[in-house]
């Protein structure tokens, strides 16, 4: 949830546009609408302001975009799976132990 539940500081919010949880929110928040609901102080006070995130911006453009960035991160992620199971099983057949 890099820089999407808490404030990030300067030399970690680089970090934040390499983590899924962030894509994931932002989808999230997209769907659900978030900038369209109420803050709760707002039904009894209504001049509070609030500022739309744009990160939540519901439009369809953003929605694909997060969802494109997301099905971005499992084919990374499971190129880098294969190739670490794949030198776990070649280290085993070059110790003599095979697993069917």
């Amino acid at each position: 949830m890099f820089g999407i539940s808490f404030k990030l500081g300067p030399a970690i919010k680089p970090f934040s546009t390499i983590m899924e949880s962030r894509f994931g929110m932002e989808a999230l928040g997209s769907i659900a609408r978030l900038n369209d609901l109420q803050l709760k102080i707002q039904k009894t006070v209504p001049n509070v302001p609030h500022e739309p995130e744009k990160i939540y911006d519901a439009t369809a453009e953003h929605l694909l975009r997060m969802w494109a960035y997301l099905g971005i991160f499992v084919v990374i992620e499971t190129i880098i799976a294969y190739f670490f199971i794949r030198s776990i099983k070649i280290r085993e057949e070059n110790k003599g132990i095979r697993n069917f």
